[in-house]
């Protein structure tokens, strides 16, 4: 779907492979040149990938449905206007995670914030690592990495991958 946000024409999409990884929902979006990706870079997480043969968008990043409805002027997007039939990124080694445990309440009735958690996890892994924290988290959310973080190399080495 080509959308304008803040005076950039980008396409956003959410592919097949994305559409159940995260508590939200995963956004692939593409930019047609440097600057503009720069312009909405602070809002992307994961790896940014550059295909200069592409005719029209050469970066691709991703970001979060939610936040992507907070950039765009107008109406909010459903998400069913950006899924897509077939994936358009590689498929991802890793992904990059952060989390958020809910809200509780101590005796005297004082709301104490839920900790942030963050790590990443190889992709094979990744739909066990939200359960697998000592604690349960309210929101995951997952950013695709085409290469492997320096703090899974040891896993991969050691495994094989």
């Amino acid at each position: 779907m080509l959308l304008d946000i803040n005076g950039t024409i980008v396409n956003a999409f959410i592919e097949p492979q994305f559409e159940e990884v995260s508590s939200g929902h995963l956004v692939t979006v593409q930019f047609s040149d440097l600057d503009a990706l720069g312009r909405f870079k602070h809002h992307m997480q994961g790896d940014t990938r550059i295909d200069l043969t592409d005719k029209y968008f050469h970066f691709t990043g991703y970001t979060q449905l939610l936040d992507l409805n907070h950039h765009i002027s107008g109406e909010r997007i459903a998400l069913q206007e950006l899924l897509v039939a077939e994936d358009v990124s590689p498929a991802p080694v890793a992904y990059r995670w952060s989390g958020w445990e809910d809200h509780t309440e101590d005796e005297d009735g004082d709301l104490i914030q839920g900790e942030d958690w963050q790590g990443s996890s190889l992709a094979q892994d990744i739909n066990d690592a939200r359960w697998e924290l000592p604690t349960s988290l309210i929101e995951f959310y997952v950013y695709p990495l085409f290469t492997v973080p320096a703090e899974l190399n040891r896993i991969v080495t050691s495994s094989g991958l």
